[in-house]
């Protein structure tokens, strides 16, 4: 991360803005994979645990207890949905600001 940072001033230094946007664009991709598949699992991870648990213990608890594991599962399920869906608008918006910033010329961002 600091070799990056490094060639990142450094570039900005000899103007070569296309390779400075390259170098930035780069990062939030692996930035932005990173933490997806990190998410990606820790949701995995919570829909098998509950999976598993309803499984074991299905055909022993009450009815009525059936009825809310399925209430509050679909509730959850409803919300991640929602969740997902308003990350990703958040997220499109604010790469598009970043690409943005990152196509303006640096000589132009950094006027006195």
């Amino acid at each position: 991360m600091n070799e990056l940072a490094k060639a990142l001033a450094e570039s900005a230094r000899k103007g070569q803005h296309a390779q400075l946007v390259s170098l930035y664009s780069d990062l939030l991709t692996a930035t932005y994979d990173k933490a997806t598949a990190y998410l990606n699992v820790v949701t995995l991870g919570g829909y098998a645990a509950f999976f598993g648990l309803w499984s074991l213990v299905g055909g022993e608890i009450a009815p009525t207890l059936k009825f809310w594991s399925a209430l509050l599962l679909g509730i959850s399920v409803l919300l991640f949905v929602g969740f997902e869906v308003f990350k990703a608008a958040l997220l499109h918006w604010q790469i598009r600001g970043m690409m943005k910033l990152a196509r303006t010329p640096l000589q132009r961002r950094c006027r006195p």
